[in-house]
């Protein structure tokens, strides 16, 4: 799963003779430096969330997974080995460097075409007509869920499934197959609710112990609780 960086194979044998290093780090952790550079691909929370539950069930705790509502409340508070929320407010911070560049796994989803191009001038990587159509085709997710056999995880525990899928439905917007919006919005809205408490001095009793808002109140901009 790991290639060490000590071993030069892959960059050279690579056509471009560019090294990539593919990581789920948050950027304060990476090492930086202005040669290298850098792709942050960022992704809807909640379909990131119900994509690692089944990931990490697979690979590591099988039976002995914790419930959906418990892998939510560690996905809010971060204590999850790997930040979503650090990972994004990260990139988001650097977004203006001129050797950091910014996508979003929704848009790759929709349009694939336009981000290998973006990527590829990101790079400076000239590409034959032949070759952007290979590097498309290679790069969506039904070739590479076809060739799983080259991206299947190891098993990290003796509870980890027979079976394991890295790429295993690649949707955006499919998180309801495990959440509601009301588990979504009841324990946002309890982490918002000790937030205001915190950093107010308000008694957190005093703000109400259920949120009073609609998700379409919720998700409109010009919203204002009277």
């Amino acid at each position: 799963m790991v290639v060490p960086l000590r071993d030069e194979r892959a960059w050279r044998a690579a056509p471009t003779g560019l090294r990539v290093i593919k990581t789920h780090l948050e950027w304060d952790r990476l090492p930086y430096s202005p040669e290298a550079r850098y792709i942050c691909v960022l992704r809807d929370p909640k379909d990131a969330l119900v994509s690692s539950y089944f990931f990490i069930r697979d690979v590591i705790f099988g039976p002995l997974m914790p419930s959906v509502s418990v892998w939510l409340r560690m996905f809010c508070e971060g204590t999850m080995p790997f930040s979503w929320s650090a990972h994004v407010d990260g990139a988001w911070k650097n977004r203006h460097l001129s050797n950091v560049l910014v996508l979003t796994y929704e848009d790759m989803r929709k349009d694939l075409a336009a981000d290998v191009r973006t990527i590829a001038e990101f790079m400076e990587v000239a590409l034959t007509r032949d070759e952007f159509a290979r590097v498309c085709e290679k790069s969506s997710f039904a070739a590479m869920k076809s060739m799983n056999h080259k991206f299947t995880p190891p098993a990290l525990s003796p509870w980890a499934a027979s079976t394991r899928w890295m790429m295993r439905r690649g949707e955006s917007g499919g998180s309801s197959e495990l959440l509601s919006v009301e588990q979504v919005l009841g324990t946002c809205y309890q982490d918002a609710r000790k937030a205001a408490a915190d950093e107010s001095g308000v008694p957190r009793a005093t703000f109400p112990a259920v949120c009073p808002f609609s998700e379409n109140q919720i998700l409109d901009a010009e919203f204002l609780p009277e």
